[in-house]
């Protein structure tokens, strides 16, 4: 179900899909409009990456963040659960041995398709305790762990051909969709060849979980080597195993990048609270570069287009004032085109604000006139 929501959603079926942070790595889809954060990004790098996977194809789109004051104490609770005490991430490295059935002095250079929910539940850890101490332990060079991607599916045909054919016969079940893919994809025998079941299933106008029910099945009697795509991260050792008294963590290293993440944390809660700069000119800014300009488009810049400052109040009543001095009446739409470089929101607000006042009135016509 998750894999044709997927297809649906990439081949423009649907329009909107609910996914995590990882989701879009490797998604190549230049035509999202908008990405909506439920949860808040906890550093500046993160929310630049995904807000970035929006309007790839050059057209607008928006990002938007939302939040309340529980998730802004939940990131500055996330500093501490980000990093752990050294025991717990030393029991969370015995505990992967323990999973991956590795032992000391061995692993180095093998790869695991991790579970975390499985993980954590049969060794008996919490999720983020997990992550944080992976990642630490990641830092430190001890393992490494993939992202959780979208990877395609693979194949090879690892029957001789003389088999697939008797196979072909005996179970005539399984016949459209074993010759529809050895016509799809060429130099399938005994090579690994990216498949799309989505697309198969098309061809043969039938589900895409009818597609790998019948791979499944392919590969069950040996005729195929069905590797389904997976959408779980990939644990890596760089080491072989070792026992725990010579498990060295660098003290120093590790109260360097907690103080840069306290950094990152703080930023993005400064940047979600202020109301007033530019978006844009703030995130440059933590990137090292900086502009004169302002983005004009993020919503504290268009916050303040509409907003009316004391000086330019009195310059647009006197501008009024003064064509009225001149003129017996003013059109107030032409009048607004020749104030090109005021925001017409701006000059509606004097003009109800001086017929509130009773300063000024309509006339019959529609047209200001002095009272």
């Amino acid at each position: 179900m998750r894999n044709t929501k997927q297809d649906f959603w990439l081949n423009n079926q649907i329009d909107t899909i609910v996914c995590t942070n990882a989701f879009g790595m490797g998604i190549d889809k230049a035509d999202v409009r908008c990405v909506i954060h439920f949860d808040l990004p906890d550093t500046p790098e993160a929310y630049y990456q995904e807000i970035g996977r929006a309007g790839r194809d050059g057209h607008k789109s928006y990002a938007v963040v939302l939040y309340n004051q529980h998730d802004i104490e939940a990131l500055q609770l996330g500093i501490e659960q980000k990093y752990p005490p050294i025991a717990t991430i030393k029991e969370i490295y015995q505990s992967l041995a323990y999973y991956f059935e590795i032992g000391i002095g061995s692993g180095n250079e093998e790869v695991f398709d991790f579970e975390i929910s499985d993980f954590c539940k049969k060794m008996n850890h919490a999720v983020i305790e997990t992550l944080s101490s992976i990642k630490i332990l990641e830092q430190q060079g001890f393992l490494s762990m993939s992202e959780s991607v979208y990877q395609p599916s693979l194949v090879s045909v690892i029957a001789a051909r003389a088999d697939v054919e008797l196979f072909e016969q005996k179970f005539a079940d399984y016949d459209e969709v074993l010759k529809l893919l050895l016509r799809m994809y060429g130099g399938i025998w005994n090579h690994y060849i990216p498949i799309d079941e989505f697309l198969m299933a098309q061809k043969l106008q039938v589900s895409s979980d009818y597609i790998h029910h019948i791979l499944r099945h392919l590969h069950g009697h040996r005729m195929i080597d069905y590797r389904e795509r997976s959408g779980n991260p990939l644990i890596t050792y760089l080491h072989d195993r070792v026992d725990l008294v010579f498990l060295k963590i660098d003290m120093e290293l590790l109260w360097l990048l907690k103080k840069r993440y306290t950094e990152r944390v703080q930023f993005m809660i400064d940047f979600i609270s202020n109301q007033t700069a530019c978006r844009l000119k703030n995130l440059i800014y933590f990137f090292g570069e900086e502009t004169k300009e302002d983005c004009k488009i993020c919503d504290n810049c268009l916050s303040a287009k509409k907003t009316l400052l004391p000086d330019e109040f009195v310059r647009i009543k006197n501008t009024i004032l003064q064509h009225l001095s001149f003129h017996n009446s003013l059109h107030i739409e032409s009048f607004c085109k020749e104030m090109n470089t005021t925001n017409k929101e701006k000059t509606m607000k004097v003009i109800r604000f001086c017929l509130d006042e009773k300063l000024l009135k309509l006339n019959e016509a529609g047209n200001l006139i002095r009272k």
